[in-house]
């Protein structure tokens, strides 16, 4: 984007100068200075591009006042331009500036408008833990973004994704300032809101509960290793079944696996018994394929298998 961020960036040449003998002088640190004449930025032949930023409707703005940029070291001076309300140094060196974005949103995009009559400008987003040192986390860790020199107002977008966790603090550092015509002219910080939680899936009971497998009255004893499919009547979106697994009729030692019918045996066990002759019961949920259908694998001995489904999960 070539457009500036704040609309004080129109004000430029003669008109900053009037607007700056009206405004007077601007001090918000020690220190500051501010330019009476209107001297640096754009001259009045200069041509800001005229369109805003183009916002994205999904995000949130954080607009950041040029004021607000600091020098980095004492031993810096801050220039104030009264009637533009930029800002720049006094001395070789950079500006910086908090980002403070609520807790919990996600820091998207930062768009920074400057200008510089001279390259070597570098701007990047610094992040600072409790327990650790700054450290450069966007654009392009570990050069940061470099900013082209130019006759008029500039823009620079980059975008990023960082989570404010709110064990962190964040600093923008525009670094390389060599003259008073290299100024800050506004930054706008997009973030978005925390990404929404996974929904839960929906549980749909079976009513009634429908017995889908009965091997006394239908096939018989399930035998060691023997693969059946068991249609359990749902399907379309449904990611699970709910299943009522029963054993009866058993014989020494031995399982029952459940499992979706178009995968091969993945080494599970749905439910177990250690003699003969038991009658246990236990709650399975368990993944269908998409017809709705289920295998059921035998362990190392018979037994009888019924199947009732609870319900379903969408």
């Amino acid at each position: 984007m070539d457009h500036p961020v704040n609309r004080r960036t129109l004000l430029a040449g003669a008109g900053a100068t009037a607007a700056a003998a009206t405004i007077g002088s601007l001090s918000t640190t020690a220190g500051a200075q501010t330019d009476p004449s209107g001297g640096f930025g754009p001259s009045a032949t200069a041509t800001p591009a005229a369109a805003a930023p183009a916002l994205d409707p999904d995000l949130s703005y954080l607009p950041v006042d040029p004021t607000l940029f600091e020098p980095i070291s004492t031993g810096q001076g801050r220039f104030i331009n009264a009637a533009s309300g930029t800002s720049s140094a006094t001395a070789a060196g950079g500006l910086l500036a908090p980002v403070i974005v609520p807790v919990g949103n996600v820091l998207k995009e930062i768009t920074f408008a400057y200008f510089s009559t001279a390259d070597g400008l570098n701007l990047g987003l610094w992040r600072k833990r409790l327990t650790t040192g700054w450290a450069l986390i966007a654009p392009n860790p570990p050069t940061g973004l470099n900013l082209p020199a130019g006759a008029d107002i500039q823009t620079a977008t980059f975008k990023l994704d960082e989570t404010v966790d709110g064990t962190s603090t964040y600093m923008i550092l525009l670094n390389g300032i060599s003259s008073l015509t290299q100024s800050v002219h506004g930054m706008l910080v997009g973030y978005a809101p925390p990404p929404a939680p996974p929904s839960l899936p929906a549980f749909v009971p079976a009513l009634p509960i429908a017995r889908v497998l009965d091997t006394r009255t239908t096939g018989g004893k399930l035998e060691p290793n023997e693969e059946r499919i068991v249609s359990l009547g749902v399907a379309g979106s449904v990611s699970a079944a709910v299943i009522n697994l029963t054993v009866t009729g058993t014989e020494g030692a031995g399982f029952v696996a459940v499992f979706p019918a178009d995968v091969a045996y993945p080494g599970n066990s749905s439910i177990n018994w250690s003699a003969s002759d038991q009658n246990i019961a236990n709650g399975v949920l368990t993944a269908v394929d998409a017809t709705g259908k289920v295998k059921i694998r035998g362990g190392v001995n018979p037994t009888h298998v019924v199947i009732d489904v609870v319900g379903a999960l969408l």
